[in-house]
């Protein structure tokens, strides 16, 4: 699949972010409400099972793994064909942290082990130093889009705030976006800490109502 970027007619559906700032790509399109698409909506499915889904089941673990193997060469796929690789290459990726945090039994670091699974090929520059400070509903279930509200539960590791203010261009990491809010809290905190840095979003999928 082809890298694809938001279009103008997204962006004015997404009021929280700027066509002209906010630079967005996504692989694939994913409608919540119909499985039209069933191998995108088998794939959503098992990639978001939590760890609680995954105990006393023995076919959903194999279902994670193969989900996240699939993103990982997706993205491999794509990173090696683009004639501006370099602009991936040399930036570094950050993983938005999940809803949870990291001493809840729901964690789940999918995006890590995705990005874990290309650097063992492709030796892509990625850090996981943000983390949530108190777990939340889903964004998807509890519809909570206000940016400052996720600004104020993300933390920063030391490492990542040196990190943030000595490099110029980043990689928010993310499976899926809809709204833009997640993205767009990522991108506040980074440019706090370096006003210049050059900050894009790459999402496994982009959620998309035909009919809305």
């Amino acid at each position: 699949m082809p890298l694809s970027k938001l279009e103008t007619w997204e962006y004015n559906k997404k009021p929280l972010l700027n066509q002209a700032e906010d630079i967005c790509y996504y692989i694939w399109k994913y409608n919540p409400n119909s499985e039209v698409n069933e191998s995108v909506h088998s794939f959503v499915k098992n990639f978001k099972r939590n760890p609680q889904e995954l105990q006393g089941n023995t076919f959903f673990p194999k279902y994670k793994s193969q989900s996240i193997n699939k993103a990982a060469h997706e993205l491999s796929l794509i990173c090696n064909r683009l004639e501006d690789n370099n602009k991936f290459k040399d930036s570094i990726w950050l993983p938005i942290p999940p809803s949870k945090s990291k001493a809840d039994p729901l964690y789940d670091d999918r995006l890590v082990k995705v990005l874990e699974s290309i650097n063992s090929s492709f030796r892509l520059k990625f850090h996981d130093i943000f983390s949530t400070i108190n777990s939340t509903e889903s964004s998807h279930k509890s519809n909570e889009r206000d940016v400052q509200l996720k600004i104020d539960n993300i933390t920063c590791n030391s490492h990542g705030i040196e990190l943030l203010k000595n490099n110029a261009n980043f990689i928010v990491f993310d499976d899926i976006i809809t709204s833009g809010a997640s993205f767009k809290a990522l991108k506040t905190i980074i440019q706090s800490n370096n006003p210049d840095a050059n900050v894009i979003g790459l999402f496994l999928c982009k959620t998309y109502y035909p009919n809305s």
